[in-house]
């Protein structure tokens, strides 16, 4: 099966809007949300309430972080199988950060990562998530040591605190296609480029 390429970064660094970007660039790259297929498939098979969040789920597996991402692993496999092989990109979030084995799991793909300062960060969190939590909270979570290392071990880590968000999406697309194998860079490049012909 082929091997997604992750995304990662600490919430509301600008990991969505990218994508975003990404897909409305190139139409023959597959973009997985993690986040959003493992809550449907859990809300799908009853694990949690319809109305319930991800964290209802890591309370589902009694708080045991690996028991949640080897859930969202499986839950990824499946739906990568649908991706009429294409290029697979991932939008990981945080929350499958905290594992033991997380790290052994990045290593084994290809990565990259979109970081900014720990103030810049909180700023973006706080515009994207309209969520009143502090910065101490904010750093806590989201710089805490292992997920660091975790956004600094990738193959790529773009260092965004001055870029726009259309140059963010750039680099990211273009950092992306890099990772891609030489197949699939010329069909991408060439949906790329088709869209100022």
């Amino acid at each position: 099966m082929k091997e997604p390429i992750l995304l990662m970064g600490p919430s509301g660094i600008g990991k969505t809007t990218v994508s975003k970007y990404a897909m409305k660039a190139v139409k023959n790259a597959h973009f997985i949300v993690l986040d959003n297929i493992v809550h449907k498939q859990a809300r799908d098979s009853g694990l949690i309430d319809k109305k319930e969040d991800l964290n209802a789920l890591i309370k589902y597996f009694e708080n045991d972080r690996d028991r949640f991402v080897n859930y969202g692993l499986n839950v990824l496999e499946e739906h990568m199988k649908a991706s009429d092989n294409q290029p697979i990109i991932v939008d990981v979030g945080t929350g499958f950060l905290d594992a033991k084995h997380s790290l052994e799991w990045v290593s084994s793909c290809k990565s990259l990562s979109i970081m900014a300062t720990p103030a810049v960060a909180y700023d973006r969190f706080r515009k994207a998530r309209k969520l009143d939590i502090s910065f101490e909270q904010y750093m806590t979570t989201q710089f805490s040591p292992k997920r660091i290392a975790l956004y600094n071990s990738a193959d790529v880590v773009i260092k965004s605190d001055k870029l726009s968000q259309e140059a963010l999406s750039k680099q990211f697309l273009f950092s992306a296609l890099a990772m891609m194998p030489d197949s699939e860079q010329a069909l991408v490049l060439k949906n790329y480029i088709a869209r100022f012909e």
